[in-house]
């Protein structure tokens, strides 16, 4: 079985190169994603869609949506990810960029929950 972060990173690759096909096969269908309540595009819905639901709202948004990992950090099951989001175009006139971190587990070789946070230090005590 592959460790978390080889599993974490091989999605992120996969999604940066547009491979959807890989990506969400590194993605367990029954996913949660706990998005962080503070950011604007969130609605009330939003953990009820999953992520691929998210990205095609986020893509629907932006005509031009990056996530940009700094590192994976190996936690057992988790792997913590301070990462910067860039969009730019679609309803936003100009360049948006948020850094948060996510703290994503891995359940039997797939991504099976991603948490979002506004700090490393957060993410890391959870």
């Amino acid at each position: 079985m592959r460790e978390p972060k080889d599993v974490v990173e091989g999605a992120y690759r996969a999604f940066s190169c547009g491979d959807w096909e890989s990506a969400r096969a590194a993605v367990d269908p029954k996913v949660t994603w706990s998005l962080r309540r503070e950011r604007p595009e969130v609605d009330p819905y939003a953990d009820r869609v999953g992520p691929t639901g998210l990205m095609s709202f986020w893509a629907s948004i932006f005509r031009l949506y990056r996530v940009r990992p700094q590192e994976f950090i190996p936690r057992g099951d988790r792997v913590v990810l301070p990462l910067d989001l860039y969009g730019r175009g679609g309803r936003i006139p100009t360049t948006t960029h948020v850094h948060e971190v996510w703290s994503v587990l891995v359940t039997d070789g797939r991504i099976s929950s991603v948490d979002e946070f506004s700090s490393l230090d957060e993410a890391l005590e959870a």
